[in-house]
This record gives structure tokens, C-alpha cells and sequence, in this order.
């Protein structure tokens, strides 16, 4: 198994509606279960999406990836984020439709890998097999426990800061 950690969506804008995505929008997509695909070529899949969150304090959209590792395809994309750094960025490909009351949908295709995302600060965080996998699963389970709704003062000042995860992997550079 081998698994990635990283960002698809952020706060970053174009000024286009159909393009940008709302906080709102962020916090409703749902990308579990998205196919990993290289450069959104339809022939190249390489793996699934197995977790997403966002990160309400950034307003990034983070997403845990796992590659399928049954394929030369699939061990190819891992080997070209991990060992090469060929492919450090991620990118959502959705489309837009309108509801019949004119609001706009957005509905998630897949996730790429690529040289570099459409949206920057779109990257792979974390890269790894099982033992990295295993931490990026705990990391995304803390960070998710993490941001909970607004605390009152005095819940706030009574609650004790979370404790970071204590772990010897360096993040890629």
C-alpha cells in the first residue's frame, strides 16, 4: 500500500464562479471515493481518494490519497511523486451544472496528480508506504478531532491545547 497527503482546494481565487470554490462549497464536496488519476488523463488511473477534511482555520480542502499498486501504471505514479518528484501537484476536476432554479452545482470527477495544479498551493504534503500511509491516516484523524465548532471564552480558556503528533518522518522538500 502507499498512500499521499495533501491540499486540492485553498483559498486561492480566479474571480470565476465556475471555477472557485466557496467556503461553503469546500466544506459540502465530498471527495472520498474520487479516482487518483495522472495529468486527468482517463486512461491512467492510479489509485482512490480515501479521506478528505477541510481545514477550517486555512480553508484548505486536504485529501488522503491511496495508489493501487496492482498496475505498472499505479507503481508508476507512486514512484514518480516519491521518488522522483516528478509530480508534486494535485488538481480537482469538476464539472458545473445549473439546478433548474439557476443555482450553480458543482460535482467532483477526480483527483490528479501533476507537475503543478491549476490552483497554487496545491501540492502532495506527505508521500509514503504503509508506515507513512499509517501516520497520514492518524494525522488526518487528529486534524479532523481538531477543528470543531467555535468555543465560547470560557470553553476556550478552560480546554487544554491539543498535543501535536510526535513523529520522526520529515515532510518532502
Amino acid at each position: 500500500m502507499a498512500y499521499f497527503l495533501g491540499t486540492v482546494l485553498n483559498n486561492s481565487t480566479e474571480g470565476d464562479p465556475t471555477f472557485d470554490f466557496s467556503d461553503n462549497e469546500k466544506e459540502r464536496v465530498n471527495l472520498k471515493g474520487l479516482p487518483v488519476r495522472i495529468e486527468h488523463l482517463d486512461n491512467m488511473k492510479v489509485g482512490k481518494i480515501e479521506m478528505d477534511y477541510l481545514d477550517k482555520k486555512t480553508g484548505e480542502k486536504w485529501v488522503l490519497g491511496k495508489f493501487d499498486m496492482d498496475s505498472f501504471k499505479s507503481k508508476y505514479g507512486f514512484n514518480a511523486t516519491n521518488n522522483t518528484k516528478l509530480y508534486r501537484g494535485l488538481s480537482l476536476q469538476h464539472h458545473v451544472y445549473r439546478n433548474p432554479d439557476g443555482k450553480r452545482v458543482k460535482v467532483p470527477i477526480e483527483v490528479s496528480i501533476c507537475r503543478e495544479g491549476r490552483r497554487p498551493g496545491t501540492l502532495i504534503r506527505r508521500m509514503g508506504k504503509t508506515r507513512i500511509g499509517d501516520f497520514a491516516k492518524k494525522e488526518y484523524i487528529h486534524n479532523a478531532s481538531v477543528y470543531k465548532p467555535a468555543m465560547s471564552e470560557s470553553q476556550v480558556s478552560s480546554t487544554p491545547a491539543p498535543a501535536a503528533p510526535v513523529t520522526s518522518e520529515t515532510p518532502p522538500a
